[in-house]
């Protein structure tokens, strides 16, 4: 994560993910409960900081900060919505991806509902069974570690469909 202007990224390697945002688009960000702010700040690795992520972590611990649950919920509609065209168009490595994105989103927001800090999408799964969510922690850990069928993939988004009602 970068707060300030996206540098060149030639030479990084395609793997490396890099999320670049205003000092502006940063607080607003982090004032509206964006989870991946709060991520990144509890749990980065920080290479260089001029103040600003030091100041922001300061931010959350003194007035308690949490994800928004409402901001993960659109997020979540939206996903599993693209999950389930994915998966109807019949491309079976596109629609493992999109609906491993769907139901980490469902989980996130589970989680946060629920008053607890969503960790890396790895962890999950252990996290979803703290919550007796036994169907999704098994259809998330399918999609991170398997190649789960399309019949699977349309149960997990089922099961994630039905906790979001």
């Amino acid at each position: 994560m970068i707060v300030g202007q996206r540098p060149d990224l030639g030479g990084i390697q395609e793997d490396v993910d890099i999320y670049a945002a205003s000092t502006k688009e940063f607080w607003e960000r982090l004032l509206a409960g964006d989870d991946y702010i709060q991520w990144t700040l509890r749990f980065g690795c920080v290479l260089h900081d001029d103040g600003i992520l030091q100041a922001a972590s300061r931010y959350i611990q003194e007035n308690g900060l949490v994800p928004s649950a409402e901001r993960k919920l659109i997020q979540a509609h939206r996903g599993l919505s693209l999950a389930w065209s994915v998966v109807e168009s019949g491309d079976l490595e596109a629609a493992r991806e999109q609906c491993r994105a769907a139901l980490t989103t469902i989980a996130r927001w589970l989680l946060i509902t629920n008053g607890e800090f969503p960790l890396s999408r790895d962890e999950l799964a252990d996290q979803l069974l703290t919550l007796a969510c036994f169907d999704l922690a098994t259809a998330l850990h399918r999609l991170i570690h398997d190649e789960p069928s399309s019949d699977e993939l349309r149960t997990g988004l089922q099961v994630g469909e039905k906790l979001m009602k």
